[in-house]
């Protein structure tokens, strides 16, 4: 996981405004969220990722080039939450969202539990978490600009204009500089490498795409392997070299891992 949490926008006019706002104005609920926001008191939320900084690529994509990051602990002080994604296809959690729905039903918007449906979303069919690891700030995130711990531009003409038009004077990043994405590391290992990678990932998973965070850390509720007995237990043989290539790769992306046959095991 990464110590920061990045707001990502798709221009420069949206970012300058953000920071000379010094708010991270909340959106609509989507999906899971939506469909119960039109029956119960559900707050808009403004939207954070937890993605490893060497990742951030997987993620401008989708939401954009610009964006501002702060620590954890600022987050969490504002009141954000990491979100938890429940399996939509296990008991378990299929008896909270009844319950939810059982609130619903019943318009009782007084039970504890609707301070956490905001934090709880259902995986969907198919659904792997990607190293984004989300996190709310119900009713929006206000900040001031000592409290940005960097700001990220895809070039110097947007850093100099933010620094011109909000003085702001702290640090910039270019998602581009950063790391190593994971499609170059691909690239890089080949395809023999690339073909024995994706092996493992279906066998293995790290822990924050599917265990639960407690203070301090991953509730561990299935064996805990390092990178080492993972690949060990996984490949009976492999030449030197390709071993070294997949484990740099693998432990950079986790040093701990789970088996998927264990979680299998848990749900039924």
């Amino acid at each position: 996981m990464s110590d920061y949490l990045i707001h990502l926008t798709g221009s420069l006019e949206n970012l300058t405004a953000i920071l000379s706002e010094g708010f991270i104005r909340p959106t609509r609920p989507c999906s899971w969220q939506r469909k119960i926001a039109e029956h119960a008191p559900i707050p808009r939320l403004a939207c954070l990722s937890e993605i490893p900084l060497e990742f951030i690529d997987r993620l401008t994509r989708r939401c954009g080039l610009y964006g501002v990051a702060f620590t954890r602990p600022f987050v969490a002080k504002a009141g954000g939450t990491r979100v938890w994604y429940l399996d939509g296809e296990n008991p378990l959690s299929n008896r909270y969202f009844d319950q939810i729905l059982r609130l619903i039903d019943e318009r009782d918007f007084q039970d504890d539990l609707w301070q956490l449906a905001p934090f709880v979303d259902p995986t969907g069919a198919g659904y792997r978490f990607d190293w984004e690891r989300e996190w709310r700030v119900p009713n929006g995130l206000r900040f001031a600009l000592r409290d940005v711990a960097f700001v990220l531009t895809p070039d110097e003409d947007g850093q100099q204009q933010i620094t011109e038009e909000v003085e702001f004077h702290g640090a910039f990043l270019v998602p581009g500089d950063i790391g190593v994405s994971w499609d170059s590391t691909l690239e890089s290992l080949g395809r023999a490498v690339e073909a024995k990678v994706i092996e493992f990932r279906r066998a293995y998973s790290t822990p924050v795409e599917y265990l639960p965070w407690d203070e301090g850390g991953f509730v561990w509720i299935v064996e805990k392997l390092s990178t080492d007995d993972a690949m060990a237990e996984f490949f009976d043989s492999l030449e030197p070299s390709i071993f070294d290539a997949i484990y740099d790769h693998l432990d950079g992306e986790s040093t701990e891992w789970l088996r998927m046959s264990d979680l299998d095991s848990l749900r039924d």
